[in-house]
């Protein structure tokens, strides 16, 4: 069996333009947008809000929802993987927001 090399993403390029990256400790950050955490970057994988990812697109990612029903986990292969997930999960997020005001 192959051996299997675990590429760590770049966390600064992932987050550039969508928000502010936040370092959390143990290998881990979060990406800020507004005050709200849009999502959290691991080694390999990001945990996104849930319902910016029950209609993901499959070359997206696969979600695995964890839990607490609030967050899932997407694996990733690379940063450029990692950055077209988040901006998929930015521009759902402010889809949300923008239906959100016009129901009011």
């Amino acid at each position: 069996m192959a051996k299997q090399t675990v590429t760590t993403l770049d966390y600064d390029a992932i987050a550039a333009g969508i928000g502010d990256l936040k370092v959390v400790g143990g290998g881990s950050a979060r990406v800020v947008v507004g005050g709200t955490t849009l999502a959290y970057i691991k080694k390999t994988r990001l945990a996104v809000r849930l319902a910016h990812v029950q209609r993901l697109p499959k070359k997206v990612g696969t979600a695995v929802p964890e839990a607490n029903g609030t967050w899932a986990n997407v694996a990733v292969k690379d940063t450029a993987a990692a950055r077209v997930l988040l901006e998929f999960v930015a521009q759902r997020a402010a889809q949300q927001l923008v239906e959100g005001k016009e129901a009011e």
